[in-house]
């Protein structure tokens, strides 16, 4: 969008959670964190009124923060809402559509990602791991069982960095696995208004991600 109608990042505010604000940058000159205007309680009551968890058409909760949003940054705004995305994606998503189409529609550029954790505090050569529940990796006692032994196994090789959060902030509940020396948890690091730039900041700087996202993913940094 921002490419082919020659938006200035000076005309564009983001709305998101997480501490994201570097997703955008060169994209939106100015970031509003989400978790500034309401509370996760708030928000996983609203999200759950929608009816989904996904933002498939506008809703009545995302109007309130629209106009949250305005009355922070003083001006009425035009809204570029996700169910765009979803309606242009959903084929290729459900398998209906080449990759060609979603590299028709996409920019892809190196970010920089934020750092929220001491460097210092982290292994100094690691392998990130975000496992979590969804259709495609059900909580069976199977799946546990696999889950848990890949993560073993990958300890024996390199550390190991856990992104579960401890949040309930979705749709995805992250799997329970058990730390140790080799294999510790990013959790202590994790709040609502951080948790997306910590897992940025722990993906970037890992030798490899290995989780439940599917797709289409990329390194970041």
């Amino acid at each position: 969008v921002r490419s082919a109608f020659r938006l200035s990042p000076d005309r564009v505010v983001a709305l998101s959670r997480g501490g994201v604000g570097s997703w955008y940058a060169g994209i939106a000159d100015r970031y509003v964190e989400a978790w500034d205007l309401v509370t996760p309680e708030v928000f996983a009551r609203r999200t759950l009124e929608r009816g989904s968890t996904k933002q498939l058409e506008p809703s009545a909760f995302d109007h309130d923060l629209v106009a949250a949003v305005e009355a922070r940054i003083g001006e009425r705004v035009s809204v570029l809402h996700p169910s765009l995305m979803y309606r242009l994606f959903g084929e290729f998503w459900s398998g209906h559509r080449a990759m060609g189409f979603l590299d028709a529609h996409t920019r892809y550029e190196p970010m920089s990602p934020p750092v929220v954790v001491d460097p210092q505090l982290l292994p100094r050569d690691y392998v990130a791991v975000k496992f979590y529940e969804a259709r495609s990796l059900p909580a069976t006692p199977d799946v546990r069982r696999v889950v848990t032994q890949i993560v073993e196994r990958l300890a024996e090789r390199s550390p190991v960095v856990l992104l579960d959060t401890g949040l309930v902030l979705d749709e995805h509940a992250d799997y329970a696995l058990g730390t140790s020396s080799r294999v510790v948890s990013a959790r202590p690091w994790m709040t609502p208004p951080t948790n997306l730039a910590v897992q940025t900041q722990i993906i970037a700087g890992a030798r490899a991600f290995i989780g439940t996202c599917g797709s289409v993913a990329c390194r970041v940094g």
